[in-house]
């Protein structure tokens, strides 16, 4: 059985004291610390060493542990190791790492938090979490709505926030945001380009979408050399009409006045102006079959057929 070797008022037994003593520990110890080197069976020591004081328990070195271990209050965890903490599971399903808050508290919530060196509680941090089943509405944590009961989170308070795929071995290397009980990508990020509604196939351009698209503002496409198209509340623009071509391929119906580079004017119906109307213009006038382009010298309009 291994051995365990007592100080008394700072003194070590040898090892043959201690063969003699292995039915009992005595802890009248010297001080307000009890100190309990554990050794390894034989005379050699092990890498742990257990400090108690008052009701809390330090661990130096390691610590292998055989089922399941309750522990009531916090456990702390100071290492200067990358790998401070380590689980490792074989199941034939979902291994986890699981935090659960039981309070039904109107701000409740269960949080896996990661702290800057500068972190505080309310700032240079980011959170992970879930609203406990009895959140109210209108709880704000420092001001900031985080949903109601139930709802999801992840968020930083700090610098950027950096959502991502960097791995450089992967065809795809894709980025994929969904809402749907399937998982089917709804956005889809592949390197510079963005998909939506594309699910896993291929995107064929910068921004290519799948579906409808309603957009309340102004709609601006700019070339190299300015703007191409545009269109805002007051109307449309179609490049620059003094300098640039534009070929329409089909028919164009109109239910009113279309104006072009203030040369030619298409007029559905009824009559041609005569004043206002700059020497060289082109109007049509009629409709149906009788459609007719026509020509204003300044003076008057001449059909051109």
């Amino acid at each position: 059985m291994p051995l365990v070797l007592r100080l008394v008022t700072g003194s070590a037994l040898t090892y043959a004291q201690m063969d003699g003593n292995l039915t009992y520990l005595d802890n009248k110890v010297t001080g307000s610390n009890n100190f309990f080197t554990i050794y390894s069976g034989s005379n050699a020591l092990t890498s742990s060493l257990l400090l108690q004081s008052g009701r809390n328990l330090l661990l130096s070195g390691s610590l292998n542990i055989s089922g399941s271990t309750t522990i009531t209050g916090s456990l702390f965890l100071n290492s200067n190791s990358q790998t401070l903490g380590q689980f490792i599971g074989n199941s034939n399903g979902f291994a986890e790492f699981s935090v659960r808050n039981t309070s039904t508290g109107i701000s409740a919530s269960g949080d896996i938090v990661v702290y800057a060196d500068n972190g505080t509680l309310v700032n240079n941090y980011i959170d992970m979490g879930i609203n406990n089943s009895g959140l109210t509405a209108s709880y704000f944590y420092g001001g900031t709505d985080f949903g109601d009961a139930n709802d999801a989170y992840v968020y930083n308070v700090g610098g950027n926030l950096r959502i991502g795929n960097a791995t450089s071995t992967s065809t795809s290397q894709s980025l994929y945001l969904f809402s749907n009980t399937s998982a089917r990508p709804d956005i889809t990020v592949t390197g510079s380009r963005v998909g939506i509604n594309k699910g896993t196939g291929s995107l064929n351009a910068s921004l290519d979408v799948s579906g409808s698209t309603i957009i309340s503002g102004s709609f601006t496409v700019i070339t190299g050399s300015g703007i191409e198209f545009q269109v805002t509340n007051t109307g449309v623009k179609i490049g620059n009409l003094s300098t640039d071509n534009h070929t329409l391929t089909g028919s164009l119906s109109t239910t009113g006045s279309v104006t072009i580079n203030n040369i030619l004017t298409i007029v559905p119906t009824g009559s041609l102006p005569t004043t206002g109307i700059a020497s060289g213009s082109f109007m049509t006038s009629g409709s149906g079959a009788n459609l007719k382009p026509y020509f204003w010298n300044g003076a008057t309009w001449t059909s051109l057929f």
